[in-house]
């Protein structure tokens, strides 16, 4: 420090050169050095009062350092603010969910990032995350059929159990106490409360007020015109006819669980009417608008 305080003396006494100095010290010293000496030359100064300019300079170089440290930590708070901002942005994005919700006789064909197809019925509802091209996770309330595109696994989650598949097509409904899965093609795994079951095309579970039951029929593939049901109870098809056509429907309480296999029409409501109640020796009759009540013959 002495050497330093001696060659800044010469210097400001006019006994250095700018070049001879410059060779010492920094570009940027030496323009602060210049201002000061600028500054103090500007002073009627009879004598020299060198210790004066030297702690004037060092007072300066401290005032420096001390403005410049908080510039710096300064921009350490906002880094890490940016990084807290922007992880919080992303974990927002991969946690948002979509969600389909159809209305009555609405069907909605919604296609997922993995380029599977979901056909959602009406009063439905399928919601899955941003982050479902790289975890094909989904929940459903209703019906829907799946055409799912070959990858990872791909997962259906209900009120009343899960699917798992790979790559494959498979229906499911659920809704309250009623849970049916139907495979028409690869292989489906459905989990029930402690049960499990496997599925190949043409198999189906269903799983109705704690009751388990299992079949096999030729796969039935997606049809818009018609649906089809094998021995399902008649509370369940009468549901679907209502969220088809948007009406309400009563029947006797006795033939809830009355057993139905056949086709109703998803185009014509008297078809589908007539469709159940022939076979299980109903009929139905127009209340009022948007109201039919069904009674035993």
């Amino acid at each position: 420090m002495e050497n330093h305080e001696t060659y800044l003396a010469d210097w400001f006494e006019d006994r250095m050169t700018d070049e001879a100095l410059q060779q010492l010290i920094s570009k940027e010293e030496f323009l602060e050095y210049s201002r000061i000496k600028r500054a103090i030359k500007g002073y009627d100064l009879k004598t020299p009062e060198l210790e004066s300019h030297f702690q004037l300079i060092k007072d300066k170089m401290v005032l420096q350092k001390e403005t410049t440290k908080p510039v710096i930590a300064l921009w350490k708070y906002i880094t890490v603010a940016a990084s807290v901002f922007l992880c919080i942005g992303v974990f927002a994005y991969f946690s948002t969910s979509h969600s389909v919700i159809t209305d009555y006789g609405q069907n909605r064909i919604i296609r997922l990032a993995d380029h599977s197809r979901v056909h959602l019925d009406p009063k439905s509802a399928l919601s899955y995350s941003n982050f479902f091209k790289y975890s094909r996770d989904l929940t459903l309330s209703g019906e829907a059929y799946f055409e799912v595109a070959k990858g990872s696994r791909f997962t259906v989650h209900t009120g009343q159990g899960t699917v798992t598949v790979l790559g494959t097509k498979f229906n499911v409904i659920a809704s309250d106490d009623y849970f049916e899965v139907r495979c028409d093609e690869g292989r489906v795994r459905v989990d029930a409360g402690t049960s499990s079951f496997i599925l190949a095309p043409g198999k189906s579970v269903r799983v109705n007020d704690g009751k388990v039951s299992q079949w096999e029929r030729e796969a039935s593939y997606l049809k818009v015109s018609e649906r089809s049901f094998y021995r399902t109870p008649a509370s369940v098809v009468f549901e679907k006819i209502e969220n088809q056509y948007g009406i309400h429907i009563d029947f006797p309480d006795k033939m809830r669980q009355a057993s139905f296999t056949g086709a109703i029409s998803n185009t014509d409501f008297n078809k589908a009417m007539q469709s159940i109640c022939l076979p299980l020796h109903l009929k139905y009759t127009l209340q009022s608008p948007g109201k039919i009540t069904v009674t035993n013959e």
